[in-house]
């Protein structure tokens, strides 16, 4: 059977959505297209911008500091030439790895007087920072058109266009009314808490077989973090109790972030799923 629920924290109204500004075309001279799609994102977070955003993103070439061996918030990483290198990181107050990366060699010697720096592609920087412990970038930090970018998403998106990783880690699954998602493994990992909550909260439904969390990209191409819970029975008794809890869910969970809630029932999609993800509850 196909997927057949979406459920997103997000205002889905037209009306709702965030007017565009007018653009002026000065506002984005001399800019690179990822600044301009940083800004556009930015002052207008609208499905379109963020289209352009993502594609941007993984067209872009970025300049980050390097370090040396042995400095504090230093992580040490391979390029894809084999060559190792040593970059300087920022950490917050979780203890996250931060990897402050410019969009402009000019900015990033404005910002990094008299340091060296690593250019490299977006999807190079992606193999780069396989397994690296890094899980944010800081594109162009202490900058008027600055943001931050899970590194799991960059991987996702990477993926998601083609570009080969070390291991398989992306499914494009077909969907019956012709729409797609690809689905990468999760990067951003809930504490066993949370999942002790999720499987606490499943177990009380029989209808839910198995449940799986992985980065998905739907067709407005933003990666987003996905709950996929697998049903057996009548199409309508799942989307009834996937539309009942997955507020109250989305809210324990995450707080006042985003995370969707992707209802299927059982058949060829819950094994297309399994070959990227393993299912983190099973019935039973």
């Amino acid at each position: 059977m196909g997927l057949f629920n979406r459920i997103f924290k997000r205002e889905k109204a037209e009306g709702k959505a965030k007017a565009a500004k007018p653009v002026k075309k000065e506002e984005f001279k001399g800019l690179s297209r990822l600044e301009a799609a940083l800004k556009l994102v930015s002052d207008t977070p609208n499905a379109k911008n963020r289209r352009e955003f993502s594609s941007a993103l993984i067209e872009a070439l970025f300049y980050i500091p390097l370090s040396e061996k042995g400095e504090p918030d230093v992580i040490e990483v391979e390029t894809p030439r084999k060559i190792k290198v040593h970059l300087k990181t920022v950490k917050d107050e979780e203890g996250k790895i931060l990897l402050p990366v410019y969009t402009s060699k000019k900015l990033f010697e404005k910002q990094n007087p008299g340091m060296d720096s690593l250019s490299i592609s977006s999807k190079d920087l992606m193999l780069m920072l396989e397994n690296s412990g890094a899980s944010v970038l800081l594109i162009n930090p202490d900058y008027e058109i600055s943001g931050e970018v899970k590194v799991s998403d960059l991987a996702a998106l990477a993926a998601a266009a083609g570009f080969k990783t070390k291991e398989s880690n992306v499914a494009l699954i077909m969907v019956k009314d012709g729409s797609t998602i690809h689905v990468s493994k999760i990067f951003r990992e809930l504490t066993q808490e949370q999942y002790d909550y999720l499987k606490e909260a499943f177990s009380k439904y029989p209808e839910v077989v198995k449940a799986y969390t992985f980065t998905g990209i739907f067709e407005e191409g933003v990666p987003q973090d996905v709950v996929g819970v697998c049903f057996t029975g009548t199409r309508m008794k799942a989307l009834s109790i996937l539309q009942s809890i997955s507020p109250g869910l989305s809210k324990a969970l995450l707080g006042d972030q985003k995370i969707n809630f992707l209802g299927f029932l059982e058949g060829p999609l819950v094994t297309q799923v399994e070959s990227i993800v393993p299912a983190f509850y099973k019935k039973g």
